[in-house]
């Protein structure tokens, strides 16, 4: 998800293993003292609203290693 905001760099949030962003950062990236911010909610794959592909294996090493 992606909060719009000013030219300055945007802030990124990934969330923790078994979780997704929205819920735990949606508050933090509206919050006063980054207003104007542009913000970047980020999903890992399978989790949020990211797609859930059946060929991927979900580990925590199949997160890090996976790569486009």
């Amino acid at each position: 998800m992606e909060i719009p905001g000013g030219l300055q760099r945007p802030a990124v949030y990934l969330h923790g293993f078994g979780a997704s962003s929205s819920p735990y950062f949606a508050d933090v990236a509206v919050h006063p003292a980054v207003a104007g911010s542009r913000s970047h909610l980020i999903d890992m794959l399978g989790f949020g609203i990211s797609d859930r592909p059946t060929t991927f294996g979900y580990a925590l090493e199949d997160h890090a290693d996976y790569g486009p």
